[in-house]
């Protein structure tokens, strides 16, 4: 091999690193997937009046409360309370518990929107506490993993101690993300996204490429490509932003700069009929309480909300914006 730049055992090398690589993504897309499905039960206490009232609104919930209350464990419970694993995923699914609040959302008359901030709130609740318990268990598993994982190649004879992932392998986590979207599955698959960023793991282990490690714009672009999930994805998108009081804010901003840039993804008009049809987000985008755009001719309202989203899609001034989108109407 002498005169040749790389040798035989560099080669060798080189190919156990490759596939050690791929067999990492895969497991790293298995231990969040896993983390998705841990996180969404959360365990409550119900007092008799909730119980009441599942019982009436969702029988089905109802006996799987009382299967549980059957347990060894939840005998304990505190009297007058019932103990049960609350599915954050199924309540906060995509964010469908709105819908009744939404439409029509504008008739010229003062309303009570009250209920509406009510159920904000608990979906907020429920969000945090989703999201916070799917990345303690993610970076709890994970470390465990890596140890595991970088004990069983010491035993092979070979040290790892980085990883440099490449743009091919985030085109195969991008399509575990869009999975879960093709399924309508669009809380996971931002949850998906956002693990796959952990700090735990980008400081431990990965190496991202230089072309970046975020797959959220993909992820958008591919939704916003489906017929059958641009609609509910945007309204999805719209909710997210101020269910979770603005950490998923920038969701929404990626949307609208893709729309601006992109024309063949989502017809600017569709994207303002469908914000107007969402009392909190046109609000908060507005800075104008219910009662008052109440009163806007569709018109007038429907002009406002683009020359806002105009100064949103702008870098210079879209972090002014967003800070407004995360308000109360």
């Amino acid at each position: 091999m002498a005169g040749y730049p790389f040798s035989f055992a560099w080669i060798v090398e080189m190919l156990i690193s490759q596939e050690i690589r791929t067999k990492l993504a895969l497991m790293i897309e298995r231990l969040i997937s896993r983390c998705i499905d841990e996180a969404r039960f959360i365990p409550y206490m119900a007092t008799q009046d909730e119980v009441i009232k599942i019982l009436l609104e969702d029988p089905n919930q109802f006996g799987m409360m009382m299967h549980e209350q059957m347990a060894p464990d939840q005998n304990n419970s505190p009297r007058g309370e019932i103990a049960f694993n609350f599915d954050a995923i199924t309540k906060l699914g995509n964010f469908e518990t709105l819908e009744s609040f939404v439409s029509p959302p504008w008739n010229g008359s003062e309303a009570d929107i009250a209920p509406l901030l009510k159920k904000i709130n608990q979906l907020a609740r429920t969000f945090g506490v989703y999201t916070g318990n799917a990345s303690m268990i993610f970076d709890r598993v994970f470390e465990k993993f890596l140890d595991k994982f970088r004990n069983s190649l010491q035993a092979s004879g070979m040290t790892i101690q980085e990883i440099d992932f490449t743009s091919e392998d985030v085109d195969n986590f991008k399509r575990y993300g869009e999975d879960y979207l093709s399924e309508s599955k669009f809380l996971q698959a931002f949850t998906f996204e956002r693990l796959l960023n952990s700090q735990v793991m980008l400081k431990k282990i990965i190496h991202p490429p230089p072309i970046g490690f975020s797959i959220c714009k993909d992820l958008i672009r591919y939704a916003l490509k489906r017929p059958d999930l641009q609609t509910p994805f945007v309204k999805f998108i719209l909710r997210a932003s101020y269910v979770s009081q603005g950490s998923w804010g920038d969701l929404f901003l990626v949307l609208l700069r893709l729309v601006c840039q992109e024309t063949n993804l989502c017809d600017s008009a569709q994207l303002i009929s469908l914000i107007d049809q969402d009392i909190t987000f046109t609000c908060n985008l507005l800075q104008k309480s219910h009662n008052e755009l109440s009163q806007w001719p569709a018109a007038k309202r429907r002009s406002a909300i683009e020359i806002c989203l105009r100064i949103a899609s702008n870098p210079k001034t879209s972090n002014t914006c967003a800070m407004q989108l995360f308000g109360s109407v």
